[in-house]
This record gives structure tokens, sequence and C-alpha cells, in this order.
């Protein structure tokens, strides 16, 4: 299995990550650990990049076109619009997993309640 495919993901929370390959494998240490560090360096540097150049253009709006370097008043009207919104993002994407595992979760304890009053009428 390979240990790197969970950490490249930019939706799934790092803790279902570890859930994965730790507690639903019997993943040896030395791969998993190698796996996470190779899979989490080109999906961090991917994420300080968009950082970086998000800061520089929000940082050239403010600025009406000149750039300060990618620093950005945080007084800014701008950051309290871009912090709400990030704000929201993180609500909607827990909820929306949340509901996933709720979801299956249900299933599969209709299906172990299904079995139980399988297994008494036969």
């Amino acid at each position: 299995t390979p240990f790197w495919v969970p950490r490249q993901s930019p939706v799934l929370p790092f803790s279902v990550g570890n859930y994965m390959v730790g507690a639903a494998t019997s993943a040896p240490i030395v791969p998993a650990l190698l796996g996470t560090v190779l899979g989490c360096v080109p999906l961090n540097c991917v994420w300080v990049g968009a950082g970086a150049g998000g800061m520089t253009a929000l940082d050239t709006i403010v600025n009406h076109g000149h750039s300060n370097g990618g620093v950005v008043d945080a007084s800014s009207p701008y950051m309290g619009a871009l912090e709400t919104v990030g704000v929201v993002a993180t609500l909607l994407t827990v909820a929306s997993v949340v509901k996933a595992v709720w979801s299956v979760w249900q299933e599969e304890e209709d299906d172990a309640t299904k079995t139980t009053v399988d297994s008494r009428t036969t």
C-alpha cells in the first residue's frame, strides 16, 4: 500500500490519513514514516507557493499596484474578508467530512443490526 497517497489529498484531514495508515493497516513504522515525509513535501511546497503568491497578490491590490514584498497590513478590510472566507471554507469542509463519516457509520450500524436480526431468525 502506498503510504504517500493519503498525504497528497488537500481535503483529507491529516488525522484521518493517520488513521488510514496506522489503525486500518498493519503498516511497518519505517515505510509509513518515509511515505509520510515524502508524501508531505510536494504538497507542502505547493501550499507554501500558493500562500506566498496569494499574499503578494493581496499586497498588490491593497497598495494599488505596488508590492511591499508580501507584507499586508493586518487592519486592511481585505484581510478580514480573506479570514472570513478561510473560516467559512474550513467549516464547510469539516461539515462535509462529518456528514460523510456519519452516513458510513450509520450504514455499518444498520448492516450490523440487520445481521443480528437475521441470525436470530434462522
